[in-house]
């Protein structure tokens, strides 16, 4: 998968969390928590398993270079 959608991707989770967050504040239905619960540990499966170099395959911390091999990361 390419970097960019991986960030497409956490940014929507992140969006989702709040939005859930949200609701389960103004309705205090507790589904809305575990649903943004669920969408949290769905986003961290896919970032620990897609977010990784290009180039070595190790996981990325950085969104310009690697920390590992050095690469410079593309973005298109």
């Amino acid at each position: 998968m390419k970097l960019r959608t991986v960030a497409r991707i956490s940014m929507i989770c992140v969006v989702m969390i709040a939005a859930f967050g949200f609701l389960y504040f103004v309705t205090k239905q507790v589904i809305f928590c575990f649903i943004a619960l669920g969408v949290c540990i769905a986003s961290a499966i896919l970032l620990t398993i897609f977010n990784r170099c290009p180039y070595c395959g190790r996981f990325l911390r950085g969104w310009r270079y690697c920390p590992h091999c050095g690469s410079k990361l593309e973005w298109k």
